[in-house]
């Protein structure tokens, strides 16, 4: 099913780095946008996400403008993993996963039963269970590369967006965590779209 739909696209700051870009998200599928450093990938993220407005054309999120759709609607919708670390000092591993649920928490902020059951279920999916009591600040980039994965699958939206996210991992472990992301596209209906310069990988998963 289409769930995201990009028309005419023009993104950047003040100029556009890149013009006329049309996209369509699909359920159930990983799509991968490829290029090279430098080309606007990151920025075309963060306009999908609504974090920068497109300087031209429009962006529909099951069918409605995303400047209509509240921040707090948004987070319900679509989880954004970009590359830049964001070091939560003192937070743990299930701490940081955590946070992945803060759209769905009550004004008193507490998890429930069934959120830490999300949480547990997403740390189990991303093979790091057994690093959910070290702090996030301590662990090597490859392992907080894991856990932002982790907390975006905790925040049970439709659509993830991840820029990068095998930057920091071995040959084996991206394409374990690229099966990952396959696997939960499909089983749990999510249109997943990745940025990566690696055709190969591309070619072989997406």
């Amino acid at each position: 099913m289409k769930i995201l739909f990009a028309e005419n696209l023009s993104i950047g700051y003040n100029q556009p780095l890149q013009e006329n870009i049309n996209i369509v998200l699909e359920t159930g599928q990983v799509t991968c946008l490829l290029g090279k450093n430098g080309t606007g990938k990151s920025t075309f993220l963060k306009t999908l996400f609504g974090q920068l407005l497109p300087l031209n054309g429009q962006i529909l999120l099951e069918n409605k403008k995303i400047q209509t759709i509240s921040a707090e609607q948004m987070a319900k919708k679509m989880a954004l993993v970009l590359t830049e670390n964001v070091d939560q000092v003192f937070l743990t591993v299930e701490e940081v996963v955590g946070l992945g649920r803060y759209p769905y928490l009550s004004f008193l902020g507490r998890l429930s039963k069934d959120d830490d059951q999300i949480v547990q279920n997403a740390l189990e999916a991303t093979e790091i269970e057994n690093l959910k009591n070290s702090f996030f600040h301590e662990l090597s980039d490859g392992e907080k590369q894991k856990v932002m994965i982790a907390k975006a699958l905790a925040q049970e939206t439709s659509i993830i967006l991840l820029d990068e996210p095998f930057a920091f991992l071995d040959y084996p472990s991206k394409l374990k965590i690229f099966a990952l992301l396959r696997r939960i596209a499909i089983t749990q209906n999510k249109a997943i779209l990745i940025v990566l310069h690696e055709l190969e990988l591309a070619i072989q998963m997406a």
